[in-house]
């Protein structure tokens, strides 16, 4: 291979072509390739016969010798024997819910309990970004270290002067996703989302850690709200009409856009105003419950609900949804353009 190399430089030298000299490269190391030993069709039986004495070897009082690099993830490890030469192992879920974290926690694994060199390749995230998932699952027991950045956050959100307030918000907490979280909550009414119901993610940034927030699980939203229930039922989910006339009061977003933190209005402003003619314009919006509504009937989703619940009046609710979304859509027009200081008079408990 070395020898190769050699060659290969010394051709590269002299070779301006730059398609031919690729084309006899990659020859060299195929005639390489060709003098190993290669393997053809190979019988079910003897591959069997291998497979039964590594299963064997698994169960066996040194089976720890045989076993792959552990992921530290018990079932998983139990399921797959570890981490094994010739692996490919693919990880695929939807955006968001944490593929990126749960690959960061093995290779951590790998590399500080099992002692191995580990490589990570992303080609989305930068060193720094990858850097901050760590905090996430770099513990091993639950203390007051595991919560420190909420405590400090929380310990800042709440207890910070006005001054000190506004002057640390930016080092401390991800502005634009926090007033983003703060006009959706308003939007679809997210009272469930307030205090649970989000991911607060601590990033390292090198001097301290930066929080960013995520909302999850929209059951609640819209107008829905708990209600104490009766027999068997100890909650009900009701429409409350009410909400659509009221601010949702969110600590960190509602303090940001009191005190106008580092121009939190204009922005709240042209958010909205962007919103409104794009994905939350009327028609847009209608044409995504319709879009919504035609995918629940096509189902069956629907007819089964009225099946079970005969009580159920599905057309008259959406036909109340689409007006009342509409409604709150127009009120928060109002109060998002210039009148935000009375919108803040307003709120949820």
């Amino acid at each position: 291979l070395m020898q190769s190399l050699r060659e290969i430089l010394d051709e590269a030298g002299e070779v301006t072509d730059a398609s031919r000299l690729l084309d006899s490269a990659e020859q060299r190391i195929y005639e390489i390739r060709q003098g190993k030993q290669m393997k053809g069709l190979r019988s079910i039986k003897g591959m069997l016969l291998e497979t039964f004495d590594r299963l064997d070897l698994l169960n066996s009082p040194d089976r720890d010798r045989y076993r792959g690099i552990p992921t530290g993830i018990g079932l998983l490890d139990t399921t797959i024997t570890g981490l094994n030469r010739s692996d490919l192992i693919v990880l695929a879920a939807r955006p968001g819910v944490g593929k990126t974290s749960f690959g960061l926690n093995i290779a951590r694994h790998a590399s500080v309990v099992s002692k191995r060199r580990v490589a990570f390749f992303s080609l989305e995230m930068s060193g720094e970004q990858l850097a901050g998932f760590e905090l996430k699952g770099r513990y091993a027991s639950i203390g007051r270290d595991t919560w420190e950045p909420l405590l400090l956050y929380l310990k800042f959100r709440d207890l910070a002067d006005n001054e000190t307030f506004v002057e640390e918000l930016p080092d401390l907490v991800d502005t634009e996703g926090a007033l983003n979280v703060w006009i959706y909550l308003q939007a679809v009414l997210g009272i469930d989302n307030r205090a649970k119901n989000m991911y607060y993610v601590a990033k390292s940034t090198g001097s301290g850690q930066k929080m960013y927030f995520v909302p999850w699980d929209m059951d609640i939203t819209w107008g829905d709200s708990l209600w104490e229930g009766t027999g068997e039922n100890i909650w009900d989910v009701k429409m409350n009409t009410a909400l659509y006339s009221e601010r949702i009061n969110w600590t960190l977003g509602d303090r940001m856009v009191e005190l106008d933190a580092l121009g939190s209005r204009d922005y709240v402003k042209e958010t909205w105003r962007k919103l409104r003619e794009g994905p939350l314009a009327d028609d847009a919006l209608m044409g995504r419950v319709d879009g919504l509504v035609h995918e629940i009937r096509d189902s069956g989703a629907l007819r089964r609900n009225e099946e079970r619940w005969p009580e159920s009046n599905s057309e008259a609710d959406y036909v109340l949804f689409k007006r009342m979304a509409l409604y709150r859509m127009k009120i928060l027009d109002y109060y998002f353009d210039g009148n935000l200081e009375e919108y803040l008079g307003l709120g949820y408990e």
